[in-house]
């Protein structure tokens, strides 16, 4: 009988120690928990800082370097497009001159064959104007750009075109001389430094062209890197976001699992019954 009183206490005290142990179990959880979770945020910022570390480490630098100096060179290249093209302007506004005095050349040659007056003081200041002109032309040297020499304008802008005020024509004499022949010949290296100069400004503008292209190129690549990486790294850290809640979730579910076991012991020992008799019985 003393045995069987022992028991009974013996297991009131098991069922009080689970009680109590249920109770103190669920803030200790709660503390765990929260450790828990901190310690995996710290992980996820250290391992994020990390990735992202990395990702930029795989972004080409050297495109940065390219893309600012195009930047800076493209501006200059197109002031010197500018130049170039307004050279080229005014090259055909000498041209323009030299039509009107050969206008008014082939009244005076006209004038002179018939033994009239000779009035040039008109031709001579036209003459005197071109040559001011062509003194004034822009320097397109372009070596700056990869474009070497100047296309003739230098030699232009010193000497001229070999135009001379107005003189009779000598068709006899070898070479012949005289305006008409002067204008022919101004004409001739006009036109041929135009030539240059406008083969130069096709170049030029398909430099500019080139380099603008390439540009856009490199910052539609960035662009494109830049999304590509942003999305890579949003992606992993959905990824390792989704681990941390599974993990946290296993843990939460286990523990409750755990309440829900004790609980169950805890009631089965609330159930627990005697022997008809024993002294437990009788005190119940």
């Amino acid at each position: 009988m003393t045995d069987t009183v022992l028991s009974a206490y013996a297991g009131d005290l098991t069922q009080m120690l689970s009680t109590l142990s249920g109770m103190s179990a669920r803030p200790s959880f709660n503390l765990a928990f929260a450790n828990m979770q901190n310690a995996m945020a710290n992980r996820y910022n250290d391992e994020m800082s990390s990735l992202q570390q990395k990702a930029m480490d795989k972004y080409d630098t050297s495109l940065d370097a390219e893309l600012s100096k195009l930047q800076e060179q493209l501006p200059k290249l197109v002031d010197y497009q500018t130049k170039v093209s307004d050279t080229r302007n005014q090259l055909l506004d000498r041209l323009d001159q030299m039509s009107d005095l050969d206008t008014i050349n082939s009244t005076l040659q006209l004038d002179a064959q018939n033994g009239n007056a000779v009035a040039s003081s008109v031709y001579d200041a036209g003459v005197d104007s071109v040559k001011s002109k062509f003194g004034q032309l822009p320097f397109v040297d372009g070596n700056e750009f990869g474009f070497s020499g100047d296309d003739g304008i230098g030699n232009l802008r010193l000497n001229g075109v070999g135009l001379g005020h107005f003189s009779v024509d000598n068709d006899a004499a070898k070479p012949p001389t005289g305006s008409t022949y002067d204008l022919v010949a101004a004409r001739t290296k006009v036109n041929d430094t135009l030539d240059l100069v406008t083969n130069r400004l096709d170049m030029v503008a398909g430099e500019v062209e080139r380099i603008s292209d390439r540009i856009s190129e490199i910052k539609d690549h960035q662009q494109t890197t830049v999304a590509d990486i942003k999305a890579d790294i949003a992606k992993q850290a959905q990824q390792k976001k989704l681990q941390i809640a599974q993990q946290l979730q296993a843990m939460s579910v286990s523990f409750e699992a755990q309440q829900v076991s004790n609980e169950q012991i805890v009631k089965a020992q609330n159930n627990d019954t005697y022997q008809v008799g024993s002294v437990v019985n009788l005190f119940s």
